[in-house]
């Protein structure tokens, strides 16, 4: 999904030639304003510990102290990332191909910019971090979301398309 910063920036024809140059199909893709319903099924509550612990481990990597209620620091940030999306449109899509998951995560690096990787989507245009994002109270401006794993994109595939929305060629 390309989120809203990513709309702003005006990426979607770089990301879609990234994929494409990387052996991975477009098979599903549409433009969404998403609503609350959807979002809490893309990002369920049940995120909210394994978001905080992300943003801890990050936090204790660069010697920063952590003292926040995990529950209640990835509920909060959970609110900020379903208003984030909600603030303009997204481009949902469905990639095919070998290793489709990984080959993605690869492209667009880590969930932090200034740590995702040299040449990936999220460094190359974006020098976000956890830190500036909590200091500012908002989500991260990563540019996309992506499954993390083959299951998670399956149930996501599912909360976004509907069957007929999804081509075989």
């Amino acid at each position: 999904m390309i989120k809203p910063d990513g709309m702003e920036k005006r990426l979607t024809g770089i990301v879609l030639a990234d994929f494409e140059k990387n052996g991975l199909r477009l098979v599903g893709i549409k433009m969404v304003r998403a609503d609350d319903s959807l979002l809490s099924r893309h990002y369920p509550d049940s995120m909210a510990v394994t978001i905080a612990e992300k943003t801890k481990a990050s936090y204790l990597k660069k010697g920063k102290e952590f003292s926040y209620d995990l529950r209640e620091f990835g509920m909060s940030v959970l609110k900020r990332l379903r208003d984030f999306i909600k603030s303009a449109p997204v481009i949902a899509m469905v990639l095919e191909g070998e290793n489709a998951v990984a080959k993605v995560r690869g492209i667009i690096g880590g969930t932090e910019p200034i740590t995702a990787g040299e040449g990936t989507i999220r460094y190359v245009y974006s020098q976000d971090s956890y830190e500036k994002a909590d200091r500012e109270n908002r989500p991260v401006k990563n540019i996309m979301h992506a499954s993390g794993t083959v299951k998670e994109a399956e149930d996501e595939i599912k909360v976004w398309f509907s069957k007929n929305e999804l081509f075989e060629y």
